[in-house]
């Protein structure tokens, strides 16, 4: 298991991976602390955090699965709350 930001660290990694699993969050539905680490504080918008962490870090874990191997994305579909 690795604990971070997926779309900081994934691109690092020189190995492929069997499985990657991610639950990620529902933009601002799941705000988890005030961490400037959370996507909902880097990406002020939602606009900005779908292609710059959700679209990324989708693109990016595919890019480093093995031939057969599986990514599971739990994921729902939801409307951005209005801030």
């Amino acid at each position: 298991m690795i604990n971070g930001c997926v779309e900081d660290i994934i691109d690092n990694f020189k190995r492929k991976f069997d499985l990657i699993l991610t639950s990620p969050p529902y933009y601002n539905l799941e705000i988890y602390s005030n961490d400037k680490k959370q996507s909902i504080n880097k990406y002020k918008s939602f606009d900005l955090w779908y292609e710059n962490f959700l679209l990324k870090s989708i693109n990016s874990s595919i890019n480093k699965l093995d031939d057969n191997g599986i990514v599971a994305i739990n994921i729902n579909n939801f409307t951005p709350l209005e801030i």
